[in-house]
């Protein structure tokens, strides 16, 4: 049985540096799918990003993960931050239990990850547990 978490965020750039970093996630994304060694599950992480084109500056990430998506994503704003384009970010992973949570923020391109207390409640429960299943999160 695998770990959830719940990440959502967003990073953050000045409208000139915009099509840079879409071009940066669109060349991850595509790696991640045409990769042999990429799991399925690497390849489902990878489409939790999405931006609007006609308002540049945003682009915001949303997706349940394990502790495998979490890496993922770290790798993926790492290789963001390595671009030096004065960024910005937060993003936010709480766990199904609430137990283990992190923060990544970026400010002028450094990342730090920290842990976090949690930002909602839990509506994981121990049905869920007990029957192996991920948090139903439509309650």
């Amino acid at each position: 049985m695998s770990y959830y978490y719940g990440l959502r965020g967003w990073i953050e750039c000045s409208p000139e540096h915009f099509s840079v970093i879409t071009r940066a996630l669109q060349e991850a994304q595509r790696e991640a799918n045409e990769s042999c060694e990429a799991s399925i599950w690497q390849k489902s992480y990878m489409r939790g990003w999405c931006w609007n084109s006609e308002q540049p500056g945003y682009a915001f990430y949303g997706a349940d993960t394990t502790m495998e998506g979490l890496a993922l994503h770290e790798q993926t704003l790492v290789r963001m931050t390595k671009l030096k384009l004065g960024l910005r970010g937060f993003f936010h992973a709480q766990g199904e239990d609430t137990e283990e949570n992190y923060t990544f923020t970026i400010s002028k391109d450094a990342l730090t990850k920290n842990a976090s207390p949690p930002m909602f409640e839990s509506d994981y429960d121990d049905a869920d547990a007990a029957n192996g299943r991920p948090p139903n999160r439509s309650r």
